[in-house]
């Protein structure tokens, strides 16, 4: 049995009232632009518990703070900044809703995520900027462990250690006025589209319009246990006015981008050099919402070697129920610095229908959801190897629906074709179908799921949670039969907060997950633990793993 010991002293705020149910992992996949979060990674949960813990003040946040967070699209920011000049202070979901650029499901999800603080209401003291916060976590399984410290909405500095020869550690100072922020060590480089440079997670889920079009944050620190993509060096953003400069310089490499802003868009240009060996690179990206319609598009080159690589298209409402999608790739392998290149296309399609329902258990803004929710979406990319030769190919199909039957009941079934001439997997067929009960405090989930490739497979769970605020506990049984690695499939399993566990399953067996939680609350202490064993057994075999989470929030 292998154990594992967190410890955790958790210097910081309580989450809000009312932002403890386990509803935050949705609301996290819609932020995010994905309709599941296991179509998530595990440095991109980890972003979202940190803001659940410490949510973002959107009347305090600076524009490169709102930018950096992920949350919000540009056109947000800009959106939200007119609006905060306009009329004050945002001081509820529903007041968010009203701006433009949010409808009331994204208000929703993102309240587990921000805050309103306000310093316009009477009585209200500036203690927010100059709060200290601590959070310190130490893995006795090896040397891992994490800590981060913030200086109100001014600084902060963490590092985060899984491996001794490369830890991920960042130093923040976010300034009034023209300085937006300097951060120094790993950091994180997202501008336009990403065909200049994006480093980090990549949303590969199309089946959410909004995913289409990426959400570039600009530069942002890094505080994962992955640190995948990360770069590490400085970087710093500044604003003068309607233009927006960043500069970074790294071991990976150098850069700059310039951007305009406007009330409903944003034009950007990005030149980096990276790894001081390779030819640079150039690109123009534009980003603009006229009237609900979103257009984005990004124009790059390697002008030294006379490559070129463009990627544009779409999103817009299609009356009050339907919203579609479009988005075109043309990047040459000769540009590409990944393995191959990509000639495509992908049109994705998102409806609801029928009247809201209000949720069990809830009270308040987003407390409701609507009857029916679904999307279908099919993509088709030509993949040309180093040469030109355009001989791999790939194909997509994926469909998904969303049933709220009462106050309590939910019924999902998602659908997935794919298709690809390059490997021995070439034709994967999916179905799965989802069965959840709620009445606020219990939850009660189902789950079968198939899938055939050179072979079938079958998995299906069943689990019961409850969800207190002095205790949760949470136990699931799964079973799985599959012919090969071909036919696997793969499934979240819960864990302590900040640990992402999307297994896959193949071969036949079973599996038991128990997460138990506790909290303690003693006047301005909080004391949390979490308990997770999990056992997998299959080919005669049996594998138990245990781990214990302990945090103290003061």
């Amino acid at each position: 049995m292998k154990n594992l010991i967190v410890i955790g002293l958790l210097m910081a705020g309580i989450p809000a009232a009312g932002q403890g149910d386990d509803g935050w992992r949705e609301a996290a996949a819609r932020v995010a632009g994905v309709t599941d979060v296991e179509e998530m990674d595990a440095s991109l949960l980890e972003r979202f518990v940190a803001l659940r813990a410490h949510p973002l003040p959107v009347n305090l946040a600076s524009r490169s703070r709102l930018l950096s967070s992920g949350l919000f699209s540009a056109y947000q920011v800009a959106s939200l900044l007119d609006y905060r000049a306009r009329s004050g202070d945002i001081l509820s979901g529903t007041e968010l809703s009203l701006v433009d650029g949010f409808d009331a499901p994204a208000a929703a999800a993102l309240g587990y995520f921000v805050s309103f603080w306000s310093e316009s209401l009477p009585g209200v003291a500036d203690t927010l900027r100059a709060r200290v916060r601590q959070s310190l976590e130490i893995r006795t399984r090896g040397p891992s462990f994490k800590y981060r410290m913030t200086f109100g909405e001014r600084a902060g500095a963490g590092i985060a250690v899984r491996d001794l020869s490369a830890p991920v550690f960042y130093g923040v100072y976010y300034g009034r006025g023209r300085l937006g922020k300097v951060v120094a060590g790993s950091f994180n480089v997202r501008f336009g589209q990403g065909l200049a440079l994006w480093s980090g997670f990549v949303i590969d889920d199309m089946l959410s319009p909004s995913a289409l079009a990426r959400r570039a944050g600009g530069i942002s620190p890094s505080w994962s246990y992955t640190g995948d993509g990360t770069w590490r060096g400085i970087g710093a953003d500044a604003l003068f006015g309607r233009l927006d400069v960043s500069l970074f310089a790294a071991a990976e490499g150098l850069g700059a981008n310039a951007g305009w802003s406007w009330r409903s868009g944003r034009a950007g240009l990005t030149a980096v050099w990276p790894g001081y060996g390779r030819f640079p690179r150039l690109s123009m990206d534009v980003r603009w919402n006229p009237r609900g319609v979103q257009l984005f598009g990004e124009v790059a080159s390697e002008p030294v070697q006379g490559h070129f690589a463009a990627v544009g298209g779409l999103i817009a409402p299609i009356g009050e129920h339907l919203r579609a999608g479009v988005r075109l790739t043309a990047v040459p392998s000769a540009y590409s610095h990944k393995k191959n290149g990509e000639y495509g296309a992908v049109a994705t399609l998102s409806f609801q229908a029928g009247r809201y329902v209000t949720l069990k258990g809830r009270s308040g803004f987003g407390a409701s959801e609507i009857r029916h929710r679904g999307a279908l979406s099919a993509s088709f990319s030509a993949l040309p190897v180093p040469g030109g030769e355009a001989g791999r190919m790939m194909e997509k199909v994926k469909f998904l629906w969303q049933w709220r039957v009462s106050p309590s009941v939910r019924l999902e079934a998602r659908f997935q074709q794919r298709w690809r001439n390059y490997s021995n997997e070439r034709l994967r067929f999916e179905l799965r179908t989802d069965a959840g009960w709620s009445d606020g405090t219990w939850t009660a989930a189902a789950r079968l799921h198939g899938a055939w490739c050179d072979g079938g497979g079958i998995l299906s769970y069943a689990e019961l949670a409850r969800n207190g605020r002095l205790f949760s506990a949470l136990v699931r049984g799964t079973f799985f039969y599959t012919d090969g690695w071909a036919s696997r499939i793969y499934a979240y399993e819960r864990d302590a907060p900040g640990n992402f566990n999307v297994p896959a399953y193949y071969g036949h067996g079973g599996a038991l997950n128990l997460v138990a939680g506790t909290r303690v609350d003693w006047r301005h202490c909080t004391f949390r633990t979490w308990t997770r064993l999990y056992i997998i057994w299959k080919g005669g075999g049996m594998t138990p793993a245990l781990s214990i989470q302990i945090a103290l929030t003061v």
